[in-house]
C-alpha cells in the first residue's frame, strides 16, 4: 500500500496497479490462513460459544475461543473491506482519476495492520 501511493504520487499507473494488486493479493492470502485456522479450530472442538469447552469445565478456554472468533472475525471483515476499497480505488487509477485515493485507501489499510499488530500478540502469543 504505502508503494500504491508512493508510485501515485509519481503517476505512474502500472506501478500503481502492481502495488495494489500485491495489496490485495495479500488480504486474500491473509483470509485463506484465517479460514484454515478457523476450520481447524473448529474441528478440534473450539467454537464461538465454546459450548462444548464448558461441558468440560474449562470455562476460561471457552471465553479464550469466544474472544478469538469474535475479534479475529471482526478483524477479517475489516481486510475484506479493505480490499473491497482498493478494487474501488484500483477501477479509478484504471481510468487515471482520483489518484490521491491510493494514499486514503492505503491509511485505511494502515489501521488495519495497526490493529493486527496489537491483536497478534494478546491473541497468539499471550495465550
Amino acid at each position: 500500500a504505502v508503494k500504491a501511493h508512493e508510485f501515485a504520487v509519481k503517476k505512474d499507473i502500472k506501478k500503481i496497479k502492481l502495488y495494489i494488486y500485491l495489496t490485495i493479493f495479500c488480504a486474500v492470502l491473509f483470509l485463506g490462513i484465517k479460514s484454515i485456522e478457523y476450520t481447524t479450530e473448529i474441528h478440534h472442538g473450539f467454537t464461538l460459544s465454546g459450548a462444548e469447552l464448558v461441558e468440560q469445565g474449562n470455562l476460561i478456554g471457552s471465553t479464550y475461543w469466544g474472544f478469538y472468533f469474535l475479534i479475529t472475525g471482526i478483524h477479517g471483515l475489516h481486510v475484506i473491506a479493505g480490499a473491497i476499497v482498493f478494487l474501488t480505488v484500483l477501477y479509478q487509477v484504471n481510468m487515471n482519476q482520483n489518484l490521491q485515493r491510493v494514499e486514503i485507501a492505503g491509511m485505511y489499510w494502515h489501521m488495519v495492520d495497526i490493529i493486527w499488530i496489537f491483536l497478534f500478540p494478546l491473541l497468539y502469543i499471550a495465550h
